[in-house]
C-alpha cells in the first residue's frame, strides 16, 4: 500500500511541531485544568474539519484546525502511557527524560525543526 503524500506530510508536521509543545508544557509544570479544558472545545473542530487537515485546499483554512490539533496532541501526550496519532508515539515521560539541554539551546533547536517545515 502506498503512503499519502497528505498522511506523510501531517505526520511530518506533528513530529516536528508536538515535542516542542510537549516542552513548553513541561516548563510550565504540566497541563493546567484551563489546558485540558480548552482542548475539550478542540475535538469538535478536528472532527469537523479532518478533511481539510488530512487534504489541505491550498487557501490556508486548515492552519487552525492543525494547531488545536497540535496542541492537544501535546497535552494528551500527558496522559499515561501517552498518545499515538497516525503511528506516531507521543509520551511527555520520555521527553521529560532526554538529556537536558539548557532552556535557550532547546528554544533554538524547536524553532529549527519548526522553519524546517
Amino acid at each position: 500500500m502506498r503512503d499519502d503524500p497528505n498522511a506523510r506530510r501531517l505526520r511530518t508536521l506533528l513530529q516536528k511541531c508536538v515535542p516542542p509543545r510537549i516542552r513548553d508544557h513541561l516548563r510550565k509544570g504540566g497541563p493546567t485544568p484551563v489546558d485540558i479544558e480548552r482542548i475539550r472545545g478542540y475535538t469538535r473542530d478536528i472532527a469537523s474539519f479532518g478533511d481539510l487537515i488530512l487534504y489541505p485546499d491550498g487557501t490556508g483554512r486548515e492552519q487552525p484546525y492543525l494547531a488545536e490539533l497540535v496542541e492537544a496532541v501535546a497535552l494528551l501526550a500527558f496522559a499515561p502511557g501517552g498518545i499515538t496519532v497516525m503511528g506516531l508515539d507521543f509520551d511527555a515521560t520520555i521527553i521529560a527524560q532526554e538529556a537536558p539541554q539548557d532552556e535557550l539551546t532547546q528554544l533554538l533547536s524547536d524553532i529549527d525543526s519548526l522553519l524546517s517545515l
